[in-house]
């Protein structure tokens, strides 16, 4: 049987879209391979939960830079993702389980909005 899982498509970018996403930890160097051999570094991997998954860990690759877009200081950081795609693939090594693999183009910290107090109609 053809492997159909190349001809799925996901709307990643609305997925991740329906919820927070945040990064969890610094990113990593992610490496390039041909035809299993390492060609060197090929991007930057960003571990994040994402809401829109059921808080499930999502690893997102941005090719093409090993400098991190986003300063990560060992807190959970809300983060954007530009221009994402997904693709499902089947990994033989763990029974044929069904992975998703994303990437981006970039990332961005999410302004937090401020947040407003109410007074309690209290007089100066």
């Amino acid at each position: 049987m053809a492997n159909i899982l190349k001809y799925i498509k996901l709307d990643i970018q609305s997925t991740l879209e329906s919820g927070t996403t945040l990064l969890i930890e610094k990113p990593r160097v992610y490496e390039n391979y041909d035809e299993g051999v390492k060609q060197g570094p090929a991007g930057l991997a960003y571990p994040c939960l994402c809401e829109g998954l059921g808080f499930e860990k999502l690893t997102i690759k941005i090719p093409g830079t090993t400098i991190p877009q986003v300063a990560y200081e060992n807190e959970p950081i809300p983060v954007k993702f530009e221009e994402l795609e997904g693709k499902l693939w089947k990994d033989f090594r763990n029974g044929g389980e069904v992975k998703l693999s994303v990437t981006a183009k970039g990332i961005a910290p999410v302004e937090e909005r401020p947040k407003l107090r109410m007074s309690k109609g209290e007089k100066a």
